[in-house]
């Protein structure tokens, strides 16, 4: 990744929940406004925002469809974080 190359050392974060964690599109929504509120240089790993509780518990619940996350985030998100 070109862009990690060229931040200081240790200045970004790294954002994952792991093949297991769940976030809805709520909570997407909310770490979303708060990492960009921050203004912490950030890579997330982001997955599709499960419509219930119980799916988040299933471990393989997401299948390997194409998403599009930007979907999932505030409007105009992507574009403001774009450095």
């Amino acid at each position: 990744m070109t862009w990690l190359d060229m931040q200081p050392r240790d200045s970004v974060l790294f954002i994952s929940f792991g093949s297991g964690g769940a976030l809805s599109a709520e909570q997407i929504t909310e770490l979303a406004c708060g990492l960009e509120m921050s203004l912490q240089r950030f890579i997330w790993v982001v997955r599709k925002p499960f419509e219930d509780a119980a799916a988040a518990r299933t471990f393989f619940s997401v299948g390997a469809e194409h998403n599009n996350f930007a979907e999932y985030f505030p409007d105009g998100f992507l574009s403001r974080i774009k450095e």
